[in-house]
């Protein structure tokens, strides 16, 4: 799955202050992933999307601000970095649920909208 050449170059735009405030907009939220493992607590950050082959991006490149809210042990198990007996596609469908809750609630908070 590869998404329209048409979004990712209008994703390019954003400047660098507002993807900070999309980055720091995890702050204070709960984790959205939500693997069994979960330490939803004062640990959430925003995970960018592991889908390095759909977004061009990965472990170490940020690519497009396309993530969720994850806790400390959701984001490390996106990331490949916590070893755990889920299955690989199972914990994709529960960061692309995530990224859904965390695009959900920022056009809550304003940060997204439609222009």
């Amino acid at each position: 799955m590869n998404l329209p050449k048409s979004l990712l170059s209008k994703m390019h735009r954003l400047s660098k202050r507002d993807i900070e405030k999309l980055t720091k907009s995890a702050k204070g939220e709960e984790c959205h992933i939500r693997t069994p493992y979960c330490k939803s607590d004062d640990s959430v950050v925003f995970a960018h999307l592991s889908g390095k082959s759909v977004l061009g991006g990965g472990m170490g490149f940020k690519g497009k601000p396309i993530g969720s809210y994850a806790c400390h042990v959701c984001h490390a198990i996106i990331d490949g970095r916590m070893k755990t007996d889920l299955e690989r596609d199972w914990v994709w469908q529960l960061e692309m649920e995530g990224a859904l809750r965390t695009m959900a609630t920022m056009f809550d908070k304003g940060l997204l909208g439609i222009k």
